[in-house]
């Protein structure tokens, strides 16, 4: 009895390994072919965005007029000519269209990004940047736009490190403006930054909170220079003991204010 169920066992044993072994092999074949799959769609997606990115310099609406068409072709033309991005005036183009705003109000409106995003290449250029990268270009149209001006610009790249990209810092003070911020008082925030090397995050963190965060962060920005302000001032009016006028710099002003409150016997 023990002999014909072994040899059964024996007999049907390799038929279920076999089973086992191909029930593995096809779901690892399901498995692989599922990954190929997302693999395919992702780099498809990916290539689709780039494709997108990069036709967003695409010809003018069809629907236009010659006359704008030409207008717009032409200003494209310029700014490439000029190595500067057609993307900013692209999407502006896009924002006026998306609100129905007329063609002449569309075009003076990416005139407008063009000519800020000449002038932030040239004040970089004279900073000693001659080639300056298209997200500081696109950064520093939006600061200009919000008031920020070319000498400001060609000031902050030369105090800033000279391999630091300023894409993330002119953004910023173009977001501070936004929010209320007085321009002089956004860019002297951020350079400080910049000067002492804070990071992109550091110095994003200036606008990536409410208005509170980032007018306190300001607010004490005037202050400091508002207390060294008034301490230089003593220092230069006051007088000490002997008569003589104290002009010396704020590490010595201590000394100088204390000898000026002195009065002569």
């Amino acid at each position: 009895m023990k002999k014909p169920m072994l040899t059964l066992v024996l007999a049907i044993a390799p038929a279920v390994l076999h089973a086992q072994v191909s029930g593995q092999a096809q779901a690892s074949a399901q498995g692989s072919a599922s990954v190929q799959s997302k693999k395919g769609a992702t780099s498809a997606n990916t290539s689709a965005s780039a494709s997108a990115e990069g036709s967003v310099d695409a010809q003018p609406p069809a629907e236009w007029s010659a006359e704008s068409r030409e207008k717009l072709t032409a200003m494209y033309a310029d700014a490439k000519a000029r190595g500067l991005p057609v993307r900013p005036m692209a999407r502006r183009v896009a924002e006026g269209r998306a609100k129905g705003a007329a063609e002449t109000t569309i075009i003076a409106a990416a005139g407008k990004v063009a000519v800020n995003l000449r002038a932030t290449q040239e004040a970089m250029v004279a900073a000693g940047r001659e080639h300056p990268r298209d997200a500081e270009l696109e950064a520093g149209a939006r600061a200009m736009e919000r008031g920020m001006t070319s000498v400001q610009i060609t000031e902050l790249a030369r105090r800033a490190p000279s391999e630091r990209s300023l894409a993330v810092a002119l953004d910023v003070v173009a977001k501070l403006v936004a929010r209320g911020s007085v321009t002089s008082d956004a860019v002297a925030a951020v350079e400080s930054r910049l000067v002492a090397r804070a990071s992109d995050e550091a110095i994003g963190s200036l606008a990536a909170s409410g208005d509170a965060t980032a007018g306190g962060a300001l607010g004490a920005g005037r202050g400091g220079a508002s207390a060294s302000g008034a301490a230089t001032g003593t220092v230069r009016g006051a007088t000490n003991a002997a008569g003589n006028t104290v002009t010396g710099s704020a590490a010595g002003s201590a000394t100088g204010a204390v000898a000026g409150a002195v009065k002569k016997p």
